[in-house]
């Protein structure tokens, strides 16, 4: 199932083959928001579903915890010695809404992360929802050519 799938819930359909006779039976699995992966459903005596997640884009689950907090990496044009990138990051969230989340002010905050509160996985307790994890962003400055050149320049200059 898809990462927005397990978010808000669906329902598939399967027909069943119930015995050598060739007799099938309809089926109809429920999967309930927030489910998470791994969880079994059993819809006959004889016959359990597992749930699994289809790999996201750009959005991945938090290892660990109760597994609704999600992250997501971006990457930052940005080389030492320019200007640090301002503006947001703009991206469509799993629960389909558009949303917009400023850009870390510098290097260490970039790498440290931004938590978006409640942009996360539903949270389940028992049959019920009862919250949502958080998304936490994290960007990265992936070294441009020049600044490769640069920083080897500074390393093997004079010392």
């Amino acid at each position: 199932l898809s990462l927005e799938e397990l978010y808000a819930g669906t329902s598939q359909k399967f027909r069943i083959s119930t015995g050598v006779d060739g007799a099938q039976q309809n089926v109809r699995v429920v999967i309930p928001p927030g489910l998470q992966p791994g969880t079994r459903i059993r819809a006959l005596p004889t016959v359990t579903f597992e749930v699994r997640e289809q790999p996201h884009g750009y959005l991945r689950r938090v290892p660990g915890g109760h597994n609704a907090d999600l992250f997501m990496a971006v990457e930052l044009p940005w080389a030492p010695g320019a200007e640090w990138p301002t503006g947001h990051v703009a991206f469509t969230g799993v629960d389909g809404q558009s949303t917009k989340v400023p850009l870390p002010q510098n290097l260490v905050l970039s790498t440290q992360g931004t938590r978006v509160l409640g942009k996360g996985m539903p949270k389940r307790q028992g049959d019920k929802v009862v919250g949502h994890g958080d998304l936490i962003i994290r960007c990265s400055c992936p070294l441009q050519p020049q600044a490769v050149q640069m920083l080897i320049i500074i390393q093997v200059g004079p010392h």
